[in-house]
């Protein structure tokens, strides 16, 4: 079996990411995606309509605590009773500490406010979008 090729393919996609990933974070950094943001912001913003409103507040829903718990011990049910899977089970429940002390920590860092689109990059120029 040759593994040259997808492994060159898999490193050239790595390569690309770290490469674009650097791009993003210069600009982001020195201020110029402001206007990408901007544009970005308002197409999507053109989408807004009520049936789509329904749809993303079910995706939120799914995305809440209780749902995310309440699924959660549904899954490790399943996995446990159902199917006999016992080392997907600590994966699972491996995999869910893991995101939990993301989550938490992204949480610690930023307070949520209302959902108005409102972004400041820098607070001391007032550079963004209000």
């Amino acid at each position: 079996m040759n593994l040259k090729s997808p492994l060159t393919f898999t490193f050239i996609l790595s390569l690309l990411s770290i490469i674009g990933f650097s791009f993003m974070a210069t600009l982001i950094s020195k201020y110029d995606i402001i206007q990408f943001d901007s544009t970005v912001i308002s197409f999507i913003q053109g989408f807004e309509s009520p049936m789509l409103t329904i749809i993303m507040k079910f995706f939120s829903f799914i995305g809440s605590t209780s749902s995310v718990i309440v699924l959660s011990l549904f899954i490790l049910f399943f996995l446990y009773k159902v199917l006999h899977h016992r080392s997907e089970l600590i994966l699972f429940i491996s995999e869910k500490k893991s995101l939990l002390n993301i989550v938490k920590n992204i949480a610690e860092e930023q307070i949520m406010g209302d959902w108005a689109p409102i972004i400041y990059i820098d607070k001391e120029k007032k550079k963004g979008m209000h």
